[in-house]
């Protein structure tokens, strides 16, 4: 690990090998990585306190639910993740992109997109000063305003 991440504990990992940090990462007290599926956590990513990365899902099919299946999870350059956020298996979350606290991103998100959570009807300017209102991201981000 490079000596410029910062790690507030209490931490954990379910195996740790298989974490890859940029420079300048900043993670906050709390957080529990699942990365047997591979995680990839780019320079200057900021990650709140009691995150959840989850590299693991269970089969869909009720016959074979126990089977697992690993997807990495990569987050881009500048990333800031809000605090009590989680991110599901095989997600990519784009440079310099912004996820309000308290979100669910079970969908890769492009560059610079920014997600909340609606209850708290959070908004903001996007890199291209459109106003705009971000709800829960469920869909595609070329659907995104």
């Amino acid at each position: 690990m490079d000596a410029t991440v910062g790690l507030f504990p209490p931490f954990t990992s379910d195996f740790g090998r298989n974490i890859r940090f940029g420079r300048n990462v900043f993670i906050n007290s709390g957080c529990r990585f699942q990365d047997q599926g591979g995680l990839t956590i780019a320079d200057g990513a900021l990650i709140g306190h009691n995150t959840v990365i989850a590299t693991l899902n269970h089969a869909m099919d009720p016959a074979r639910r126990a089977d697992l299946e690993p997807a990495p999870v990569v987050i881009g350059k500048d990333v800031w993740i809000g605090s009590n956020s989680t991110v599901t298996p095989g997600v990519t979350i784009g440079d310099g992109a912004l996820i309000g606290a308290g979100s669910v991103v079970t969908r890769t998100s492009r560059r610079e997109w920014r997600q909340s959570d609606r209850r708290r009807g959070w908004s903001g300017r996007s890199s291209r000063g459109r106003f705009a209102y971000f709800p829960l991201y469920t869909g595609n981000a070329a659907d995104s305003p």
